[in-house]
């Protein structure tokens, strides 16, 4: 029995092409909302593939996040136009900062982002009444930002957030490091490759492969 294979030179031409389609699909398998999926079409429709496909009561958004995520490295595989792209040097540091930006992004987009938008945003007093005319009902809220304010805010917040990604990763992540390491030492330390036969011996622990008895 004869296999045939597909042709180099073939596979090569369409391999730029369906690399792209792989990185749209991930794309769209990504964007699949924690809450709230009724509100679009496209995320309803995955949601009613998953309701069938995966296991009942299920979080759906993390299996078509892992999806997405699967199908994107496969495409940076197939591309070598997308791994020339994402060698840059800017996402390579991008990348090194990642970790800093996933803790710090939370603090200052509820201390620096939100004072830049609303801090000097003065409340509007909003009021029900009942039906004799009298006041039921009174609360405060402050107005959503005009665009321009977001136009000013975001590039500031951002450019706050990579510097002190940056620093944080350059000086405080080693000092964590450092302890992390200490403390791993000091409760579990490090025994002799020779030490560790001896224990394995006298505990009667099953033995490693290869292991004169």
């Amino acid at each position: 029995m004869h296999f045939t294979l597909p042709h180099t030179a073939s596979f090569c031409a369409l391999r730029p092409i369906f690399a792209s389609l792989l990185a749209i699909a991930s794309l769209f398998f990504c964007g699949y909302p924690e809450e709230h999926w009724e509100w679009s079409a496209w995320s309803r429709a995955l949601s009613h593939i998953g309701f069938k496909v995966f296991p009942p009561g299920a979080e759906l958004y993390r299996f078509w996040s892992t999806i997405g995520a699967q199908l994107f490295t496969l495409s940076i595989i197939l591309s070598p136009s997308l791994q020339k792209a994402l060698s840059h040097r800017f996402l390579l540091w991008l990348g090194s900062i990642s970790f800093p930006v996933y803790l710090l992004h939370g603090p200052l987009i509820r201390s620096m982002l939100a004072g830049l938008l609303f801090g000097y945003r003065h409340p509007i007093r909003l009021y029900t009444k009942n039906l004799d005319g009298s006041v039921a009902q009174m609360w405060d809220v402050i107005p959503s930002p005009e665009i321009w304010m977001y136009a000013l805010a975001l590039p500031v917040f951002f450019a706050t957030l990579g510097v002190t990604s940056h620093f944080w990763n350059k000086w405080v992540d080693p000092w964590f490091a450092f302890i992390a390491a200490k403390a791993e030492e000091r409760m579990c330390p490090r025994i002799s490759e020779a030490q560790r036969l001896v224990e394995l011996r006298e505990n009667g622990l099953p033995k490693p492969n290869g292991l004169v008895r």
